[in-house]
């Protein structure tokens, strides 16, 4: 009986023994894919970080360029409105010179 209670033991150590070594594989395994998940999760973080980065001058360069684009609708509008104006006195002084200047040059009526 003694025999036999101690060949139950030696079984039932040699269960928990293989036991403990799987729990000992398996928390390796996890160790490493937890190692892994971390640098995947780390290059993740930065290149959102790049990413981020790049999103940001882009928008710095498209605010830069709308106040350019503004400065340069209001030069339109400066050189338009001085361009009309010139055309303007150009039209009134070409109806003066030949409504009144060509006619008496010419002995106009």
């Amino acid at each position: 009986e003694f025999e036999q209670r101690t060949k139950a033991l030696e079984e039932k150590l040699q269960n928990v023994t293989n036991q403990l070594q799987t729990c000992q594989t398996t928390n390796l395994q996890l160790q490493n894919s937890n190692k892994q998940l971390e640098i995947e999760l780390t290059s993740k973080k930065q290149q959102l970080k790049n990413s981020d980065i790049d999103l940001r001058s882009k928008i710095d360069l498209i605010e830069t360029l709308d106040e350019e684009l503004d400065e340069a609708r209001k030069k339109l509008a400066e050189y338009n409105e001085r361009f009309v104006k010139e055309m303007e006195e150009d039209l009134m002084e070409e109806s003066s010179i030949t409504s009144g200047g060509f006619g008496s040059i010419f002995g106009g009526r």
